[in-house]
């Protein structure tokens, strides 16, 4: 079986948030990016805002984890 690589370009913090909120799951994507920008770089408030709505509403159950 060949494996075949996707490349999506890099979007901001605010747009994944607006894809993850619409789209109401959270793939394994969106949590390495969420990883790789809380390990990454000092987090401004507003991003930090955001991640925190993102963690509060999966954990409400509002959002769904994706494999």
């Amino acid at each position: 079986m060949m494996s075949v690589s996707v490349f999506y370009p890099q979007s901001s913090l605010d747009e994944m948030f607006a894809r993850v909120w619409k789209s109401g799951s959270l793939t394994r994507g969106d949590r390495d990016r969420l990883h790789s920008i809380l390990s990454g770089h000092a987090v401004s408030s507003e991003e930090k805002a955001l991640i925190d709505r993102l963690l509060y509403a999966t954990r409400r159950g509002w959002l769904k984890i994706a494999d």
